[in-house]
């Protein structure tokens, strides 16, 4: 079917570029193959959907991680603005390297 539609519009599509909705210039039979092919394809999604749900067995997850005692573990709603960094600098050397930078361009 996908190779069909291609060949009507004179496209190269995967299965993951076909668009969901036709263009309005497109002939009748291309949109058309459009509907179907994505009525079929919802339709094998529900059937692989209803397979995993019937053939497989349901577990509940714990957070039970591994205790590390050389790693620190930290949990909750964060955010990290910057990183600092942990190597003294000195602000002469700073200032030199300014300069430097500056001199090569």
């Amino acid at each position: 079917m996908l190779a069909e539609l291609n060949q009507l519009l004179k496209q190269n599509w995967q299965e993951w570029e076909v668009p969901r909705e036709p263009d309005k210039k497109w002939a009748k039979k291309a949109q058309d193959l459009l509907a179907n092919w994505w009525q079929l394809k919802q339709q094998r999604q529900q059937e692989m959907d209803a397979s995993i749900a019937n053939n497989s067995g349901s577990e509940t997850l714990y957070d039970q991680p591994f205790e590390d005692k050389k790693k620190l573990r930290v949990a909750g709603p964060f955010t990290v603005e910057t990183l600092q960094s942990f190597e003294p600098i000195n602000p002469e050397n700073v200032e030199a390297e300014k300069q430097q930078d500056n001199s090569t361009f």
